[in-house]
């Protein structure tokens, strides 16, 4: 992403600018200088949640539209992938899954982190291993140059998992200490959003691409309503 336009490191500003902002708010909020709970980045249905939506459907939007101009399953692939993640963060699915999964268990927390979260890290390992194996799957299946410009995404994943993955069970395991919590739930939650607003530039980049660059057929130069038409 070092040589994207100049248009898009200001998107990318805005959109990390409006992140920042909602750390700020979430800071403000643990020090009780607010009193609204829709500021804390953790609140399901918080400010900082539905923005996180609407840059989830960007992605979703950008992807589908990608896939129409290029025709590459590999986009088909992180479509499905982005769907996902947009249905389990709207409808709690990992949670409720890692709710569920700790109901039989009789420990309450083991290696210092609950049942619950055990539960959610079961869950979301087996549901990735399966979105991974997707994503390679057409991933194989798509032309050399679509598997060359999807490279950052892959990275961004990596990132992703790293934040929501890892900083779950971290913010867990650290649940009791304040101060570490509240840095954990900046690498969860906040680490996540400025992710995903990453993602977000790093496919409007890919948009500004030609379809060559994809594998796919080049697209027909634009006609110019002032050209005369042969005779």
């Amino acid at each position: 992403m070092g040589n994207l336009p100049k248009i898009l490191w200001l998107f990318l500003l805005l959109l990390v600018s409006a992140d920042l902002a909602f750390f700020a708010l979430n800071l403000l909020l643990k020090l009780n200088y607010l009193t609204n709970p829709l500021f804390s980045i953790q609140k399901d249905g918080g400010y900082a949640e539905i923005y996180q939506y609407l840059k989830e459907l960007w992605i979703i939007l950008l992807l589908a539209i990608l896939w129409l101009r290029v025709r590459q399953p590999v986009f088909i692939g992180w479509l499905l992938l982005w769907l996902y993640l947009l249905l389990d963060d709207s409808l709690q699915l990992h949670e409720q899954a890692g709710e569920w999964l700790a109901q039989p268990v009789t420990w309450e927390k083991w290696a210092g982190i609950g049942a619950d979260a055990w539960g959610e890290f079961l869950y979301l390992s087996v549901v990735g291993a399966a979105l991974v194996a997707l994503l390679y799957w057409t991933h194989k299946r798509s032309a050399s140059g679509s598997q060359r410009q999807v490279l950052p995404l892959w990275g961004l994943l990596v990132l992703l998992v790293f934040c929501g993955g890892i900083g779950d069970m971290l913010h867990s395991a650290f649940y009791d200490v304040p101060i570490w919590q509240v840095l954990f739930v900046l690498l969860e939650d906040g680490g996540e959003m400025v992710v995903v607003s990453l993602m977000v530039v790093a496919l409007l980049a890919l948009h500004l691409k030609p379809a060559g660059q994809f594998g796919a057929a080049s697209e027909p130069e634009p006609t110019s309503p002032l050209k005369g038409t042969p005779d």
